[in-house]
């Protein structure tokens, strides 16, 4: 099975902090976010009890795709952008029946464009780790490095991200990760 501690929060942070690129993708075109799911295989490969329910009683199906989507919601991930079915995230929520996810995901979302979201938030191990500010080419991505939208134009301006340095449009470029450096007195963001 998979080794989980391939892709542990402490490598992904020296992987960043030494330049790779954070929307980089994979030989077969898989982006970071992607590679979560690798923990996932290897726990259910391992043995875990995919229907195990936690402390609450909700198993770990629903609590998980509802945290996930939450998260990336409130850090602007839209839902009305197809797959190359033409499916929507919306689309699919509806088709699965996960009647109350989309009020919770438009809340989020709603937070996130009224700017409430904390932009200091941070999750997970990656609150002490700081991310190094090298800069990608402008020449190096014909569109943006998120949402791989519309190639780069009058209209469809490049912006380079101050915490990875990836080139985005201007839709994606308020979307940030804030990592903190603990040592530091003063707090990005």
């Amino acid at each position: 099975c998979a080794d989980p501690s391939v892709l542990s929060v402490d490598v992904v942070a020296a992987l960043l902090q030494h330049g790779a690129q954070p929307n980089a993708r994979d030989a077969k075109g898989n982006a970071p976010l992607r590679l979560v799911l690798g923990h996932l295989v290897a726990a259910a490969e391992a043995g875990e009890d995919v229907d195990k329910a936690g402390a609450d009683g909700a198993p770990p199906l629903a609590v998980r795709v509802v945290e996930a989507a939450k998260v990336l919601v409130a850090f602007g991930a839209r839902t009305d952008i197809a797959d190359s079915n033409g499916q929507t995230a919306a689309a699919l929520i509806a088709t699965l029946g996960l009647s109350t996810l989309p009020a919770q995901l438009d809340a989020a979302a709603a937070a996130y464009k009224a700017k409430t979201f904390p932009r200091n938030a941070t999750f997970g191990g990656l609150s002490h780790h700081k991310v190094g500010s090298t800069m990608q080419a402008d020449a190096s991505s014909p569109s943006c490095t998120l949402c791989a939208g519309s190639p780069w134009s009058f209209t469809n301006r490049r912006h380079h991200c101050r915490a990875c340095g990836g080139l985005v449009c201007g839709a994606c470029s308020s979307k940030k990760w804030p990592l903190h450096d603990p040592a530091s007195k003063k707090r990005e963001g």
